[in-house]
């Protein structure tokens, strides 16, 4: 999704995948910017996107090489990577930004950090929900799942074994695989 502004950061061209993008993401994007319209893409301005208008100016117009950055647009997660358009001779003719949505993928990193989190204090009964997962995510997923259930499985022999230990079994009966 790729669209280019001119030197007074209005939007001059914007393709499909990023009027698609925008329009998926209008209602979530009217949560924090109320009256943004998908359909109004060409002549708005990039600081129409950013709560602080006056620093992303001066951030824009100050550009020099690619810059990277994460934002929260209503409950959307959004990558933008803007590089200034130079021509030959050196003259600034505006910028190109790129915009991802990372909305799910930002859930899944936050549903694992969470799993991380929860198995690093014992508790490996949680799994990632793959409900409504697909492609890449789901096989994550089902990995991470997997994994839990190993480790789980694990523990459950280790702890088998130690209570067989504690009550004095030295028989070996019901040795770990």
């Amino acid at each position: 999704a790729v669209m280019v502004a001119d030197t007074g950061r209005r939007i001059i061209y914007a393709n499909r995948s990023a009027v698609r993008l925008f329009e998926n993401a209008e209602g979530d994007i009217r949560e924090q910017l109320p009256t943004f319209a998908a359909a109004k893409l060409i002549g708005a301005n990039l600081e129409d996107f950013h709560a602080h208008p006056q620093h992303q100016a001066e951030l824009l117009d100050g550009l020099d090489g690619a810059h990277k950055a994460d934002m929260e647009l209503g409950s959307r997660s959004i990558r933008i990577l803007a590089n200034p358009v130079i021509d030959e001779a050196g003259q600034r003719l505006g910028t190109a930004v790129e915009w991802r949505d990372r909305t799910d993928e930002v859930a899944v990193e936050q549903e694992i950090d969470s799993l991380v989190v929860a198995a690093s204090r014992g508790d490996l009964a949680r799994r990632i929900a793959l409900d409504g997962k697909q492609g890449f995510f789901r096989e994550l997923g089902v990995g991470f799942n997997a994994l839990l259930d190993q480790l789980s499985g694990v523990f459950t022999d280790i702890a088998s074994v130690m209570r067989r230990l504690a009550d004095g079994d030295l028989s070996g009966n019901g040795r770990l695989p």
